[in-house]
C-alpha cells in the first residue's frame, strides 16, 4: 500500500480492508464497569477499568457462539477477573461445568483481587463470619509502622487515626490461618481509598475534599456484610468453575519465573482488554493497595513492578527493544508505524510519543503472537481497546487488527462500541472498539 504523510490516508485504507461496524447501541453500556457494583462477588472491589459482566455474554450471543463448544478460556490481562465471573454466570444458566479458565495478571494486588473473587466457592460463610467478627471486635492497640510510601506519610491524605486503625486491622488479619483471611484482606483493601483524601482519577491519584465521609469501622463492616451475603447466594448465580490465574506476563503467557502452564493450549476463547495507549500506569493507580497489603516493601520493588508492565505509559524508562522490527513479514506494518510517527507534531513530546507507540505495538505483537500459538483452530478472540491521541489520533483498533492479520488471524470485524471524541477532541478515530478475531 502507498501512503502520503497524512495519517488519515493510512486509517482510510485500513478501514477499507476490514469490516468496521457501528455497534454503539449494542455495546456502549458494556465496555465499562457499568452495573458491576450491583452483582454478587463482582462488587467486592471496585475496579474502574473493568468492562461489564454482561459484555462477554452479549458478544457470544451476537456472534452465535455456543458456550457448550468452549472448553478452555484465556484472559491474558485479566484485571479483577470479570471474564471468569462472566463465564461462571453463563455456565450456571446453561448447566455447564466442564470449562477451564486461565488468566494472567502482573500486578500482585490486582492478581489477588481476581484470584479471591473467582475462588468464591472455596470459602465457608460461617468461618468468614466468625473471623470478621473477631477482627472487628478486637480493639487491641499494638505498635505499628507506616509504609514508606509518601502517600501514607502525608497527613493531608490519611489521618493518622484512620491509617493506624487500618494497619492494625491488617496486622490482626495476617495472624489468621484459614483461607477466609483473603476475604478479610479484600474487604479492608476496598476501603483504603474511601478513608483517604484521594480519588483514582484517570492515570493518577488526586487529592479531593470528601464530604460526609464514613468511618473505617462502618465501611469495613458494610464491606464484610456484602461479602457474607454474596457467599450465601453465589452458588445460585455462578457455577463452580476453577480459574487458574497466574501472577506473570500476559504478553508471553508465562509466570514470574518464565514458565508456561502446559494446560494453556488448544484455547477455544480468548477475551481481554489490554492496557490502553493512554499513559495509564496501573502500578501508580493501585499503589495504595499494593503497599497497604505489604505486596510492595520499598521503592526498588515498585520500580521492578513498573518494569514488568505493558509499555503503555512513560512512568519508567523501559529497556527492551522492539521485536516486531526484526520480523521481515511485518514490513508493511513497520511502514505504517513509521508513517504515523512522521505525522506526529515535531515538538518536545515527539521522542516520548515515538517510544510509547513503538513499545505499545511491540507488546501487542508479542501478545498476539503468543495467543495465536495457544489458540485452537476455529477459536474466537475478543479484544476490547480504546484509541487515543498522541499529537495525532492513534487508531489502535485498526493497528491491532492489522498486526493480528499479519500474524495469521482472520479479522471478522471491528465493532465500534463507544465514541470518545468528547474527551480528547473530535475525530472519527477516537473511539472504543471490540476487535472480533478468529483463528
Amino acid at each position: 500500500m502507498k501512503y502520503t504523510n497524512d495519517y488519515l490516508d493510512i486509517y482510510t485504507d485500513l478501514e477499507k480492508k476490514y469490516l468496521v461496524i457501528d455497534s454503539i447501541k449494542k455495546y456502549k453500556s458494556l465496555v465499562w464497569s457499568n452495573g458491576n457494583a450491583t452483582y454478587p462477588i463482582q462488587r467486592w472491589f471496585q475496579f474502574k477499568e473493568a468492562y461489564s459482566l454482561n459484555l462477554l455474554p452479549t458478544l457470544l450471543s451476537n456472534w452465535d457462539i455456543d458456550l457448550s463448544t468452549i472448553k478452555k478460556v484465556l484472559d491474558p490481562f485479566c484485571g479483577s477477573g470479570t471474564t471468569f465471573l462472566s463465564i461462571q454466570k453463563l455456565a450456571k444458566a446453561q448447566y455447564i461445568n466442564d470449562i477451564q479458565c486461565f488468566g494472567f495478571e502482573c500486578n500482585p494486588f490486582i492478581h489477588f483481587v481476581a484470584t479471591t473473587k473467582s475462588s468464591w466457592y472455596k470459602y465457608t460463610p460461617s468461618t468468614f463470619k466468625k473471623l470478621n467478627e473477631e477482627v472487628l471486635s478486637n480493639h487491641e492497640i499494638t505498635p505499628i509502622s507506616i509504609p514508606e510510601l509518601s502517600t501514607f506519610q502525608n497527613q493531608n491524605i490519611f489521618s493518622r487515626k484512620a491509617l493506624y486503625r487500618a494497619l492494625r486491622i491488617r496486622k490482626r488479619i495476617s495472624r489468621k490461618r484459614s483461607i477466609e483471611k483473603n476475604l478479610l484482606l479484600l474487604g479492608l483493601s476496598s476501603v483504603i481509598e474511601p478513608i483517604s483524601n484521594v480519588k483514582k482519577d484517570g492515570r493518577a491519584l488526586r487529592i479531593v475534599k470528601k464530604k460526609n465521609r464514613k468511618s473505617l469501622p462502618y465501611l469495613l463492616q458494610e464491606a464484610y456484610k456484602n461479602i457474607l451475603n454474596d457467599l450465601l447466594v453465589a452458588e445460585h448465580e455462578y457455577e463452580k468453575i476453577n480459574s487458574i490465574i497466574i501472577l506473570g506476563d500476559g504478553r508471553k503467557l508465562r509466570n514470574d519465573i518464565g514458565e508456561r502452564d502446559s494446560a494453556i493450549e488448544d484455547i477455544d476463547l480468548i477475551c481481554y482488554s489490554p492496557p490502553y495507549l493512554n499513559n495509564f500506569d496501573y502500578s501508580e493507580i493501585y499503589k495504595m493497595e499494593l503497599w497497604a497489603n505489604d505486596l510492595i516493601k520499598d521503592s526498588e520493588d515498585f520500580k521492578n513492578l513498573r518494569l514488568k508492565t505493558f509499555r503503555s505509559h512513560p512512568s519508567i524508562k523501559f529497556t527492551q527493544g522492539y521485536t516486531y522490527q526484526e520480523n521481515s513479514k511485518l514490513d508493511g506494518f513497520k511502514k505504517i508505524i513509521k508513517q504515523l510517527i512522521n505525522s506526529i507534531p515535531d515538538d518536545k513530546y515527539k521522542s516520548r510519543r515515538e517510544g510509547l507507540i513503538k513499545g505499545y505495538f511491540d507488546d501487542m505483537y508479542i501478545s498476539l503472537k503468543n495467543q495465536y500459538e495457544v489458540m485452537k483452530k476455529g477459536g474466537w478472540l475478543f479484544c476490547v481497546v480504546s484509541n487515543s491521541k498522541h499529537g495525532i489520533p492513534i487508531a489502535t483498533d485498526l493497528l491491532i487488527a492489522e498486526l493480528a492479520n499479519e500474524i495469521g488471524f482472520t479479522i471478522k470485524a471491528i465493532e465500534i462500541a463507544r465514541p470518545m471524541g468528547k474527551r480528547v477532541g473530535k475525530s472519527d478515530f477516537l473511539r472504543e472498539s471490540i476487535i472480533v478475531i478468529k483463528k
